[in-house]
């Protein structure tokens, strides 16, 4: 009986042995030797056991038992946290392996102040060789793990498809994954990071981390050149942004979730799918349509902008191919324009004619002092012969500096120096043009913003007109929150970057009502110079005002009519028989004082705004003021004065719909000189002099 015993048990022990060594993959399997690592294959659903935390700063990466996730934002206080946190891996025994690779599922969400660079700088993957205990003190490798955001109520996970593990990182003995974290300190610079379903096989990996390697045959084309293209960087941080529209590349990016734009150095390549490039012609020529702006403050810049070719790229190690840069000018876009212009066609040399695996290389570099944007699209490759010729010559850049806000932002653009707690400063509105306040519900919010033109060359029209008002400065001083500034040296980014000279706003908005003012600035002092144009708004805790600009244009500094063939000189001292002109009345000012003043009457107002609402004809109905020029034919607001038509003699007697006959005719008007739609005009009226009759009350002095 006990021999029996001890038969059944050893045939219970042999089957139990057997069945272990036929376990299947992907289940774990350990070394006999624990230190050397997790054999591969090796698989983690939640990424608990085995792999440890280490915080730099901030929110630390919480395991639980079906996934584990990285968050910045600390629910018990409901506040969000700067971060950066590392999760690693336990180690992996590489000893006997060629080539392997890592995959998991992961979702990201949230982070909608974050850019498509920004998502991928705050999720990467690294793997080390030496690794022990302190993620600072070892030397990683990032791995080409491309971080896609999931839409904002989307908890479903995605597959990151195989990651190549480098080379140079296999029969080594023992590495460590390693996911890094990283958030800014707003609510809209965080995101949430889940993670299960970890897994590492040997194998290789397709083109940046694909699901099968994604070849192309002649004709290939890509619109945004995103789907199978990938990137290679020299440096920590990505200059390239892979959109779905476009890819770009720049140094001036919101880098380590800073609210705020700065220069970086960067360097780095984005690749193209592998390519067939058999053809009978034994021809092949590509082309692809690109804008680079900003290239007026980087030395050598077409230096940084390059195109390689290799058809010995793996996939993976860019460094072990073999490179050939192709003959290509790269030419300048205009400052202000984003248009997109053809390459023209580019032969590939004929030592990649007829190869199985071709890739197209971009190479993209910035220095930290400053850095163009590179746009590309429409990539295409095909059989043939290109037809000669580069880049064309971009067309001369349009004037976008004069702008009437109400149609749009155009070229300005608006950098917030601080912000606050505010989603924005400056806004463009279709009523009041750009608008800058920093009062919201209820309170004033401390900030800095400036909105910042096209650079534009001064020339003989060299005095800067706007039309705007101010409202709610509360008797603090005017300089302390509004200005307007010149730089000849800003190319972009924070104004700080450049210098900037302030300069004198004539006939300034008053800062105490909604009444628009025209306002001119002397820009003379640049003529023969290109130079940058800011409007800087600054609020504090105990003054926000509000500053609306409609309309924005540079012009002549002072001068008479525009037509007509009738002398318009500055004229006259103010007196019934010697009335100011037109000019001499603007250039007197609004004094506040009573004058007469000489002109004919060409127009009224239609609105509130003259710059917009100057009509020069008969109105289609009573109108209770009209315009008056030294010219009958005057044309331009500029040279115009609006006359207030008060209730009573002089409104029944000189309203132009009623007194059609008056248009174009020579009167003489006594009132206040005072501002009256943002610019010189006559206010209260009393009496008008026009051919020959009086209208209204004469003055006895």
């Amino acid at each position: 009986m006990k021999k029996t015993y001890y038969m059944i048990v050893a045939l219970a022990a042999s089957l139990f042995a057997a069945s272990c060594s036929d376990v299947p993959n992907p289940y774990e399997l350990v070394t006999s030797d624990p230190s050397a690592g997790k054999s591969i294959p090796y698989k983690s659903t939640s990424l608990s056991s085995g792999f440890n935390v280490q915080t730099i700063t901030g929110n630390a990466w919480s395991q639980g038992s079906s996934y584990t996730q990285a968050s910045g934002w600390t629910s018990s206080t409901s506040t969000a946290v700067e971060s950066e946190s590392w999760l690693v891996s336990p180690g992996i025994n590489t000893a006997d392996c060629d080539s392997a690779v890592v995959a998991f599922d992961y979702t990201i969400r949230y982070g909608n102040g974050l850019s498509e660079t920004d998502i991928a700088n705050f999720h990467c993957v690294y793997a080390s060789a030496d690794y022990t205990d302190d993620v600072t003190t070892a030397n990683w490798v990032k791995l080409p793990f491309q971080a896609e955001k999931s839409s904002y109520s989307d908890w479903t996970t995605y597959p990151s498809n195989d990651i190549q593990i480098p080379d140079s990182l296999m029969k080594t003995g023992k590495i460590h994954i390693a996911f890094v974290y990283k958030c800014g300190n707003t609510q809209q610079k965080i995101t949430t990071w889940e993670l299960m379903n970890f897994s590492i096989r040997k194998g290789t990996a397709s083109i940046g981390g694909g699901s099968e390697i994604q070849e192309g045959n002649l004709p290939y084309s890509s619109s945004n050149l995103q789907t199978g293209w990938t990137t290679y960087c020299k440096t920590e941080g990505n200059p390239w942004s892979q959109g779905s529209s476009y890819t770009q590349a720049t140094g001036y990016q919101k880098w380590n979730g800073s609210d705020t734009k700065s220069n970086q150095e960067v360097e780095g390549f984005l690749l193209s799918p592998a390519i067939n490039t058999h053809v009978t012609s034994g021809k092949v020529k590509f082309a692809f349509d690109n804008t680079i702006r900003y290239t007026n403050n980087v030395a050598n810049w077409q230096t940084y902008h390059k195109i390689y070719v290799s058809d010995n790229y793996n996939g993976h190690d860019f460094n072990q191919a073999t490179w050939t840069q192709i003959a290509w000018t790269p030419t300048a876009s205009p400052y202000t324009d984003w248009t997109l212009y053809t390459s023209g066609e580019i032969q590939l040399p004929e030592a990649f004619v007829n190869k199985d695996n071709v890739t197209i290389a971009f190479y993209f570099y910035a220095p930290a002092s400053g850095s163009t944007t590179w746009e590309l699209m429409n990539f295409k490759m095909e059989e043939g012969e290109a037809s000669g010729g580069n880049t064309p010559e971009p067309p001369t850049p349009s004037n976008d500096f004069n702008m009437d806000f109400t149609s749009g932002q155009g070229g300005w653009n608006i950098v917030d120096v601080e912000k606050g707690s505010l989603s924005y400063v400056w806004q463009q509105s279709s009523s009041y043009g750009m608008k800058a306040s920093a009062f919201v519900s209820g309170s004033n919010v401390a900030a800095e913003s400036w909105l910042i033109s096209p650079s534009v060359e001064i020339g003989e029209q060299a005095t800067l007109t706007i039309e705007n008002v101010l409202n709610f400065l509360n008797g603090n001083t005017l300089t302390d929150h509004i200005g307007v500034y010149v730089s000849t040296n800003y190319t972009e980014g924070n104004p700080s970057t450049a210098q900037w000279t302030a300069v004198s706003i004539n006939n300034p908005a008053s800062g105490s009502s909604w009444d628009w003012v025209i306002s001119t600035i002397d820009l003379s002092a640049y003529k023969g110079k290109k130079v940058t144009v800011a409007f800087k708004y600054v609020s504090t805790s105990s003054c926000a005002p509000t500053w609306e600009i409609k309309n924005v244009s540079l012009g002549e500094s002072t001068g008479g009519g525009t037509g007509g063939g009738t002398d318009t000189p500055s004229t006259g001292a103010g007196s019934k028989d010697d009335p100011y002109s037109c000019n001499a009345a603007i250039a007197a000012g609004a004094t506040n004082s009573t004058a007469w003043v000489k002109g004919y009457i060409v127009g009224y107002v239609s609105g509130t705004s003259i710059a917009s609402g100057a009509k020069f004809g008969i109105p289609e109905q009573a109108e209770t003021e009209v315009l008056i020029a030294d010219s009958p034919d005057e044309t331009d607001y500029k040279q115009c004065i609006p006359v207030q038509l008060p209730s009573g003699a002089v409104r029944t007697g000189l309203e132009l719909f009623a007194h059609q006959n008056y248009y174009k005719k020579s009167v003489t008007l006594y009132g206040q000189l005072t501002t009256y739609f943002g610019v010189l005009g006559v206010k209260s009226t009393s009496c008008a002099i026009i051919e020959g009759t009086t209208i209204g009350t004469e003055p006895t002095n």
